[in-house]
């Protein structure tokens, strides 16, 4: 996935717009921290904290519900929680 592509989600916190783009195109934490210009530490919370608004169990569930609200799939998660 292009960290550009727009995705829309039901979460409406700003830092998680920025945050799960680079986080789901499978750029690596220290990457993706020097790209938002926060501490790879403040990543991994955010991403934690956003793991959990979307009910995700791990990283492979964050990339299965991002792609799949990109594509406006509502059955978005692998363990079919809905969020």
């Amino acid at each position: 996935m292009n960290p550009q592509e727009e995705i829309v989600f039901v979460v409406d916190d700003a830092r998680v717009r920025e945050l799960l783009p680079l986080v789901v195109s499978g750029l690596r934490n220290k990457q993706a921290a020097a790209e938002l210009g926060i501490s790879e530490l403040t990543l991994q919370i955010h991403r934690r904290n956003v793991m959990q608004k979307m009910a995700a169990a791990s990283l492979a569930d964050l990339v299965l519900i991002a792609e799949n609200s990109r594509r406006g799939n509502s059955q978005v998660c692998a363990n079919n929680s809905p969020w």
